[in-house]
């Protein structure tokens, strides 16, 4: 149908953000790595590495582990497969889930992964986790993309005052960039008609 093909054309398009968490990864892992070697030159015993460098690496290995289980099956467009991988990391989250990078990019697949399958009513669950995300407790700018996210669950589960205030959130924060995400193309009109 025309409409699968849409999604099936959009999909393939914005497959990117997977790279784009490929990438980030990396910036994090060097970032750990220079903050390993700080603390273990400041240490007077050079073996010891403290417990919450233990569990940084731990979960730098389960990212690892998520991703290359992850992309082959969002690649082939399997994502049952990238949900049942995704949510089976995120069972494995230490409580407070919503304070890593690792747990902002797993509810950030879980959000798109079910926005694409137009299960709404899951994407707007995850969406709502998504939105509890601490951007303070990790240091990552929060450049819109999650509002961006959440709006669009928000609107196609029919809450539209609610979509158009996280639109126009991302919108300002992003200075009009998280158009150009994944189904841009479609709420970018749907954000501009109801200004």
């Amino acid at each position: 149908t025309w409409g699968r093909r849409c999604w099936f054309v959009e999909s393939e398009r914005n497959l990117s953000h997977l790279g784009k968490l490929e990438t980030e990864l990396k910036k994090i892992r060097k970032k750990n790595t220079q903050q390993e070697i700080i603390i273990k030159q400041s240490s007077p015993d050079n073996d010891v590495k403290p417990a919450c460098m233990e569990s940084s690496d731990e979960l730098n290995n389960q990212e690892n582990q998520w991703l290359n289980k992850v992309v082959p099956f969002s690649r082939k467009q399997e994502y049952d497969e990238v949900l049942k991988i995704s949510k089976h990391y995120w069972g494995m989250l230490p409580e407070p889930k919503m304070t890593t990078e690792f747990s902002y990019h797993l509810v950030n697949t879980l959000t798109i992964t079910y926005l694409k399958m137009e299960q709404f009513d899951m994407a707007l669950h995850w969406a709502k986790v998504y939105d509890t995300f601490d951007f303070a407790s990790t240091g990552r700018i929060d450049s819109g993309e999650k509002d961006y996210y959440v709006a669009i669950a928000y609107y196609e589960n029919g809450v539209f005052e609610k979509a158009q205030e996280y639109f126009s959130i991302a919108n300002k924060k992003s200075k009009g960039r998280c158009f150009q995400l994944l189904f841009g193309d479609k709420y970018k009109k749907v954000f501009k008609g109801s200004v």
